[in-house]
C-alpha cells in the first residue's frame, strides 16, 4: 500500500487481495476453502489500483506470512500469491515478493520542528573505450536526481560525474568514499537551503550498470555462469525455454540474504560450491552498505540491452549471406536512403565488429527494407537455409518471409522500448511484441551458437 500522486490528486495505491469466490475455478480446492474459512485471502499478482480518498471506508490488519513480524491481532492473513503464466494460473508462497521498502528499512525520526527533504539518488556506472572499440577502457560513474522532471533529466548539464574507475582500478575503492557519504545521508543532515535549516535525507534510487557490472553490484555472479542473471535463478540451459516459471524462480531481497548468511558459513569448497549453486558472489557488493533492494535497485539497462541484441541480430544476419547475397547486399547498401548525416555509417557486412549500439539502432530502422528489396533463398548459405527452415518450421517459400519479419519485430519493438511516454495501450502493445520477439529471436540465434 502506498499513497501515490496522479494527475495531480492523491490516491490510495493498493494491491488486490482476493476471497476464495474470486480464485479461478482451476485454483479452488476443499483445502483452500477451509483456509478461506479460518480467514485466508490471497494476493492477486496484478497492477495496484488506486482508489479515491472518498471511496475510502477505514482500515483492516492483513498479516503476510513471511513479514518479519507478526502482529499480535489481525483480521485475515495470506499465504499465496495467485499469478498469471503461461496463460495458466498458479501459487506461490507468498515469500516469494517482492517486500514494500518499509518492511525493511526503518529510518530514523527526525525532529518535527525542522523541514524534511528527501531526495533519492541514480547512479549509473558503465565502461566505455576512449577511442570507439578499444580494450583499455575506462569506468564512468555519474549521478542523477531522481526528483526532476524528466525534461530536466534528459539535459546532460543535469548529468554529475563522480569521477572515472582507470583501467586496472578497483571499483569497490573508488566507491567507498561516495557509499561512507550516503549512509550519512540515510540517516539525514541537517543543512542550510535558501536561508533556512532543513534536514535532508537521501537513499538510493537505482544503480544502472550493462553487464557483467550490473551483475557485480548486485551480488550475482557473471551471466556466464551457471545462474548469471540478477532477476531469477533461470539456470543456463533454461535461458531460451518459454515455460520456464521465472515468477516462481525470481531472486528476491529477503531470500538472497539468507542465502549469503548461509554461504558465509561456509568455508573452502564448500562456501565455493553454495556460492556456485545460489549463483552469488563470493565477496558483497559494495552497495549491500546501503538501504535498498540490491534485485529491484539494480535493472537492467535497456538501451545496452536492446542494443546488444540488435548487434548479435546483425552477426547472424550477415553470417547467413552467401558470396551472391553479399555482392547485392553491397548493392542495395550503397543504393538505400540515408539521412544525410548517416553518411558515416559503415557497411555492416564489413565494418559491424566496430559497431556502437547506436549504429545497431540506426540499423533496426534499414535493414528491413533492405532485405525486402532482395533477399531470395539463392542469397543464404544452404546449410544455414536448411537450419532456418527447421528451427522456424516453415516451408522454403516462407524461410525469407520470417527472417524479414524478425527484423520488422524488432524494429516495432525497439521503437516502443524507447517512447517518450506509455499509455496502457502502448504497454499491451510492447508485451505482444516482446513475447513475438522472444519466440523468433530463439529460433533465429540457435543458428548463431551452432556457427561459432
Amino acid at each position: 500500500m502506498a499513497i501515490v500522486k496522479d494527475e495531480g490528486e492523491w490516491r490510495l495505491e493498493i494491491s488486490i487481495l482476493l476471497t476464495y469466490d474470486n480464485l479461478p475455478k482451476m485454483l479452488r480446492s476443499s483445502q483452500r476453502q477451509s483456509y478461506a474459512a479460518n480467514g485466508m485471502l490471497w494476493l492477486g499478482d496484478e497492477r495496484p489500483i488506486l482508489i479515491e480518498p472518498q471511496n475510502i471506508i477505514g482500515n483492516t490488519t492483513v498479516w503476510f506470512e513471511n513479514s518479519p513480524h507478526r502482529p499480535l491481532s489481525y483480521e485475515y492473513y495470506v499465504k499465496e500469491i495467485v499469478y498469471l503464466w503461461n496463460a495458466r494460473w498458479r501459487v506461490r508462497h507468498v515469500s516469494y515478493r517482492h517486500r514494500h521498502p518499509s518492511e525493511y528499512i526503518h529510518l530514523p525520526q527526525l525532529p518535527g520542528d525542522i523541514p524534511i527533504k528527501k531526495i533519492f539518488l541514480d547512479l549509473y556506472h558503465d565502461d566505455f573505450g576512449t577511442f570507439r572499440s578499444v580494450y583499455h577502457s575506462l569506468g564512468g560513474v555519474y549521478l542523477q536526481f531522481g526528483n526532476m522532471p524528466q525534461s530536466m533529466r534528459k539535459q546532460l548539464k543535469n548529468h554529475f560525474p563522480i569521477g572515472f574507475v582507470p583501467f586496472g582500478g578497483s571499483f569497490n575503492d573508488f566507491i567507498r568514499p561516495f557509499i561512507e557519504e550516503l549512509q550519512k545521508l540515510e540517516k539525514g543532515v541537517k543543512m542550510t537551503s535558501l536561508g533556512q535549516e532543513v534536514w535532508v535525507v537521501a537513499s538510493l534510487g537505482s544503480i544502472t550498470a550493462d553487464l557483467p557490472q550490473g551483475n557485480v553490484h548486485a551480488g550475482v555472479k557473471h551471466h556466464s555462469g551457471i545462474r548469471g542473471c540478477r532477476f531469477c535463478k533461470a539456470p543456463r540451459e533454461s535461458l531460451t525455454n518459454p515455460s520456464f516459471d521465472v515468477l516462481q524462480n525470481a531472486r528476491y531481497h529477503h531470500v538472497t540474504d539468507i542465502e549469503i548468511a548461509k554461504i558465509n558459513q561456509e568455508t573452502g569448497i564448500a562456501r565455493s560450491r553454495l556460492a556456485t549453486e545460489y549463483g552469488l558472489r563470493l565477496h558483497q557488493s559494495p552497495f549491500d552498505a546501503i538501504l535498498h533492494d540490491r534485485h529491484i535497485n539494480t535493472p537492467h539497462d535497456p538501451y545496452h540491452a536492446i542494443g546488444g541484441k540488435i548487434l548479435k541480430l546483425l552477426d547472424v544476419t550477415m553470417n547467413l549471406l552467401s558470396a551472391s547475397g553479399e555482392d547485392v547486399w553491397n548493392m542495395h547498401w550503397k543504393a538505400i536512403e540515408k539521412p544525410i548525416h548517416w553518411w558515416r555509417l559503415p557497411n555492416p557486412l564489413t565494418h559491424r565488429q566496430s559497431f556502437l549500439f547506436s549504429d545497431g539502432l540506426r540499423l533496426t530502422m534499414l535493414i528491413p527494407f533492405i532485405l525486402h528489396r532482395f533477399l531470395l533463398p539463392c542469397h543464404i548459405k544452404n546449410a544455414s537455409f536448411e537450419l532456418l527452415k527447421e528451427n522456424l518450421g516453415v516451408r522454403e517459400d516462407q524461410v525469407v518471409p520470417e527472417l524479414i519479419g524478425c527484423w520488422v519485430i524488432v524494429a516495432k519493438t525497439t521503437k516502443l522500448s524507447f517512447s517518450a511516454s506509455f499509455t496502457e495501450q502502448k504497454y499491451n502493445e510492447l508485451a505482444v511484441c516482446l513475447s513475438q520477439e522472444k519466440d523468433i529471436l530463439v529460433k533465429v540465434f540457435t543458428i548463431f551458437f551452432l556457427f561459432i
